[in-house]
């Protein structure tokens, strides 16, 4: 998993995470007692969880309408806040089908039940080397797989992504290259969605690319933000 990602979406440092999950793997997580295995790992631990954990989603859905922008006293906070939501809330596109969620787990087990798939390979975009530079595209290659979800960070006061699989898209890694030295200076994710007939007309990428709905493919990058899930096979 990208530190990047593991790190919004998990209270665990990286050696902290790798430390319980080694005593979980070893069936040795409560041997030093149940409360203290809680306690070193920074989880709420109660009988009552489920009940706390469900009033804090309740008190959330009570303000993810008009209302939960004007929390925010930054206008671009606010502007932010409602597209979120609008991705959120919105309808889902025909061959679509999507969630916003706000944990690991969640994105995995969507991902697990929206392509049909046990086991998934995690992808990202390698670093943000060489964006202050004119570059060449090369080396264009598909993933020859029509299972892919796409998970994009969006902007709420705590971590939220947005995921999708959408039919009719296509996954390509590309190198980038220095044009004078011809060496390799980092290594990027795109998709291209090939059938937008059914993407509502004022969506911004077609204020970008100059055509309206069902005239052109979408195509756009991964940052180091952004995930891709796919199948093992």
């Amino acid at each position: 998993m990208p530190k990047t990602i593991s790190s919004k979406l998990s209270p665990l440092s990286q050696h902290d995470s790798n430390y319980f999950a080694s005593l979980v793997q070893s069936k040795q997580a409560f041997s030093f007692g149940y409360d203290k295995f809680c306690s070193k790992a920074n989880l709420a631990c109660s009988t009552t969880s489920q009940s706390l954990l469900q009033g804090v989603k309740n008190a959330y859905n009570k303000y993810n309408d008009k209302y939960f922008p004007e929390l925010f006293t930054s206008v671009a906070s606010k502007e932010a806040i409602e597209t979120s939501i609008l991705y959120s809330s919105s309808a889902s596109l025909k061959g679509e089908i999507k969630s916003c969620p706000n944990s690991l787990k969640e994105m995995i087990e969507f991902s697990k039940k929206s392509m049909g798939e046990e086991k998934l390979v995690a992808l990202t975009g390698q670093s943000t080397k060489g964006s202050e530079k004119e570059l060449e595209i090369q080396n264009i290659k598909q993933f020859h797989s029509e299972k892919v979800v796409s998970c994009h960070e969006i902007f709420y006061p705590f971590a939220t992504y947005y995921c999708h699989r959408l039919s009719s898209s296509r996954l390509y890694v590309v190198d980038f290259v220095d044009p004078k030295m011809k060496i390799p200076v980092n290594q990027l994710l795109a998709i291209c969605h090939m059938d937008t007939s059914e993407w509502a007309a004022k969506q911004k990428a077609f204020n970008i690319l100059k055509f309206s709905p069902r005239h052109g493919e979408v195509c756009h990058w991964f940052t180091q933000i952004d995930l891709v899930w796919m199948g093992s096979n």
